[in-house]
């Protein structure tokens, strides 16, 4: 709504006010209004008062007196619905006197919130504030580095030090702009609110606590922190009723207190890696990772049995959810050695399926390599093993495989 003083500042606002004024006088004389200068011709009996608009006249009520003031006017609406209850009313002394006293309060209500309140900083380092304001309504206050409060009190009434000065529905703003100033709400029978937990300002950040006197105590009744960079907001529970919750995330989204966590999207720069941060009071911690990495190292391969080198057990997948490879590496002691990845059932090795086949000819320093991303079968499902099955002519004297992937976490 915009400020009531627009109003005052409008010509044909202050018509309308000259207008109203008009019938008082009139009335002081016990005049008729019909006999009244500048007003449109009415008939001799009639005690309403009339506008004369463009030659024609016309009975005072809400919707001539809007046409008379402008359709465009910005105020028009408030108006329309300050006076829509007492336009029956416009007819006799008492109901103008009742609709101007209601024009003078909305005056006064719109000047209080529209056009700013004074700040009132309490007294430094008081415990105690004086909040006397809270019995004339909506007074504002601002904190100087008070320490912890205990109370808010009226010093200037009788028997001050004692919230009971005020009565039920007393309420203030106290703008918390210092990190020196704690509200004591844990085990204190005149504050109460932040689930009884004691809360300290920011000097970044300015906090609005509201508070509204009832039941012989105050009750801060919203919290509001700023969130560009908010202090702490301690509560008992946090129900979100099937909605969603939304951690810190990035690329590399720090975290430096304890207690807090974060969502880094791409882990620490691995391909489809992500992980869950933390801090421990000196260092930013993995708490979860999305890749799992399963490794294995077989020493001279061909020295095992026909059976074990052609399906030697790798890992099994038994977390009822699927595993999808994302990549495999490998390394070995000799040129050119070839491996297949396969997978089968945990309870039937017999007719294995092939996840990947590897050649690990990439030359290294005193080691060849092989990695692979496209896998030809990437899933394997609940309840499968993968297998490695070793050449019968290759003779290494070392081999390991790494394969890493995700659980498909979509499970009803």
């Amino acid at each position: 709504m915009k400020s009531i003083k627009l109003l005052f500042n409008n010509p044909a606002f202050a018509l309308f006010l000259w207008i109203l004024s008009i019938p008082l006088i009139a009335w002081a004389a016990d005049t008729k209004l019909s006999a009244l200068d500048n007003l449109g011709a009415a008939p001799a009996t009639s005690d309403e008062l009339y506008l004369n608009d463009a030659g024609t006249s016309k009975a005072l009520t809400i919707a001539n007196l809007m046409l008379y003031l402008g359709a465009a006017h910005d105020t028009e609406a408030e108006l329309t619905a300050l006076f829509a209850a007492k336009e029956a009313q416009l007819n006799n002394e008492a109901g103008l006197y009742a609709v101007l006293s209601d024009v003078s309060n909305f005056m006064q209500d719109t000047e209080n919130f529209t056009s700013g309140k004074t700040i009132t900083a309490v007294a430094n380092g008081d415990t105690t504030p004086n909040v006397a304001g809270a019995a004339t309504g909506g007074a504002i206050y601002e904190s100087d580095d008070n320490g912890t409060i205990t109370n808010f009190i009226d010093q200037a009434a009788a028997g001050a030090g004692d919230e009971d000065d005020f009565a039920n529905g007393d309420w203030f703003v106290f703008l918390v702009t210092d990190a020196n100033t704690t509200i004591d709400f844990s085990e204190n029978a005149d504050i109460e609110g932040n689930a009884g937990i004691d809360w300290t300002g920011s000097a970044s950040q300015i906090t609005a606590l509201l508070f509204i006197y009832e039941n012989v105590r105050w009750n801060c009744v919203t919290l509001t922190t700023g969130m560009s960079s908010p202090t702490v907001l301690a509560l008992s529970a946090i129900d979100m009723g099937g909605g969603d919750l939304e951690i810190p995330n990035g690329t590399d989204p720090d975290v430096d207190v304890t207690g807090q966590i974060s969502h880094d999207t791409d882990g620490a720069n691995e391909a489809s890696d992500e992980v869950i941060r933390a801090y421990d009071g000196s260092a930013q911690f993995a708490v979860e990772r999305k890749l799992k990495c399963f490794q294995t190292t077989v020493i001279s391969p061909n020295d095992l049995d026909d059976s074990e080198r052609d399906a030697f057990p790798f890992f099994d997948n038994n977390t009822g959810m699927v595993f999808t490879i994302t990549e495999i590496k490998a390394w070995s002691d000799t040129d050119d050695t070839e491996v297949n990845v396969e997978v089968a059932s945990v309870t039937n090795w017999s007719s294995p399926s092939t996840v990947d086949a590897l050649d690990i000819d990439t030359d290294g320093t005193g080691v060849y390599t092989d990695t692979e991303t496209a896998i030809t079968d990437a899933t394997i499902a609940h309840d499968e093993m993968v297998f490695l099955d070793f050449d019968d002519t290759d003779d290494p004297g070392m081999v390991k495989v790494s394969i890493c992937g995700w659980y498909n976490a979509d499970i009803d």
